[in-house]
């Protein structure tokens, strides 16, 4: 078990490849079987339930997840300059998420110290228990996992997992365990990985122009747009939320920290607000919004 700090010290150092290509094991127990079945395109979906597919990752930031299904694919992007893009062609759907991948640093850019990284963790120590960085293999790679648990009350949170390439510094997993459990609730894992360049037409992918198009950032403007008017704008805050809702904001056994309101622009998605999304100690949960004819 090498310690931690000169464990990811060294990722942080590392160069990193100028581009990746892998399989990857998508695993999804987040909803029980069937508790999905009401719910617009749900059925197939690659994002429901388990599923494999393959990964193509750019030196520059660029990337793109393939998950397959017989329903149709699922495909995950993201990039500096970019929203992160998910497009389920089961539902013909577009989910938008307002959150954009740093650009890779600038070749002589001074990577943190050992200093740094023990600075980082002396803050991280308040809220969050580490384990050692674990010597394993992850998609035929020599990798280093580290797991972390919240070192208080962390509610339906057990732990997370992330394993990363001990030369390259790429993360090649990523896991979230409930409370008790030692099976993930959700995990992506590269396999089969190999490194080199990545043509850009394997990066980027166009949905229909027919696409039904969900904003996951709380946006309720028109389509392609991000607020404008007063109605359009994100709704946060628990107390704001609860305004504009019409029924009770609840967090059983949780201690709510955040709440927002998240939108779909088309008239064929969810009811809208579609779902509260609330932070608390544990990772952002949804509570649906009733349908209107239930309020």
């Amino acid at each position: 078990m090498q310690i931690v700090d000169a464990a990811l010290a060294d990722a942080a150092s590392a160069a990193g490849p100028v581009g990746i290509r892998a399989r990857v094991q998508f695993t999804n127990n987040l909803f029980p079987a069937g508790s999905l079945s009401g719910l617009s395109g749900s059925q197939g979906s690659a994002l429901r339930s388990s599923a494999s597919g393959r990964l193509w990752w750019a030196g520059d930031g660029r990337g793109r997840i393939e998950l397959q299904s017989d329903a149709g694919d699922t495909q995950i992007l993201w990039g500096p300059g970019r929203d992160v893009t998910v497009y389920d062609s089961s539902s013909n759907t577009v989910y938008t998420l307002p959150f954009q991948v740093p650009a890779r640093r600038a070749d002589g850019h001074a990577a943190p110290s050992l200093r740094d990284v023990d600075t980082f963790l002396k803050r991280l120590a308040g809220q969050w228990t580490l384990s050692g960085a674990v010597p394993s293999d992850v998609g035929g790679q020599p990798a280093y996992t580290l797991s972390a648990s919240p070192a208080h009350s962390g509610g339906l949170l057990g732990s997370l997992q992330l394993a990363w390439d001990a030369r390259q510094g790429v993360p090649l997993r990523v896991a979230v365990y409930a409370q008790g459990q030692s099976s993930p609730v959700l995990a992506l894992r590269a396999t089969g990985v190999s490194y080199g360049a990545v043509p850009a037409g394997d990066l980027d992918i166009t949905p229909p122009g027919n696409a039904r198009k969900v904003e996951l950032g709380g946006s309720t403007g028109t389509e392609g747009t991000r607020g404008g008017t007063a109605a359009g704008r994100r709704v946060s805050g628990l107390a704001a939320v609860q305004a504009r809702l019409p029924f009770a904001v609840s967090a059983p056994g949780k201690t709510r920290r955040d709440a927002r309101v998240a939108r779909s622009n088309s008239k064929t998605a969810w009811p809208s607000p579609t779902c509260l999304m609330y932070s608390t100690r544990s990772p952002l949960g949804c509570q649906r919004t009733p349908s209107p004819a239930a309020t």
